[in-house]
């Protein structure tokens, strides 16, 4: 069987490291791609509203997924769990982006508040 390629979540990239495992590619897309394409979507900001980090640490909102997507000839269907999964065309599918909470933490210790921006 062929060998998958995966990024761990390091920092706030999780948006580089989903579109990498999305590509199977650890070079598809670097954190200064995905700091062009925020200036590119808003390019006459100083803060741009599509990342909310503002030590360019990533956090990068889905506007700059999709477009970076688009760099490549794909795009994005956007879904969420209201929807059926049954009509889905898995055929046509390249790979899925799942936005999913996490659990925040301070060392061994859970902290009772959920995180929205895990992408996995």
């Amino acid at each position: 069987p062929p060998q998958i390629y995966h990024e761990k979540q390091r920092r706030e990239l999780c948006a580089l490291h989903a579109l990498n495992n999305v590509f199977q590619d650890g070079s598809a897309f670097t954190r200064d791609t995905l700091q062009d394409i925020c200036q590119r979507l808003s390019p006459n900001t100083l803060v741009t509203p599509h990342k909310k980090s503002m030590l360019g640490n990533g956090n990068y909102d889905v506007n700059v997924i999709m477009a970076a997507l688009q760099t490549k000839g794909y795009e994005a269907v956007w879904w969420d769990k209201r929807r059926d999964v049954s009509i889905i065309a898995f055929s046509s599918v390249t790979g899925l982006i799942m936005n999913l909470p996490s659990s925040l933490s301070w060392g061994p210790v859970k902290l009772p508040l959920k995180r929205r921006d895990r992408k996995s």
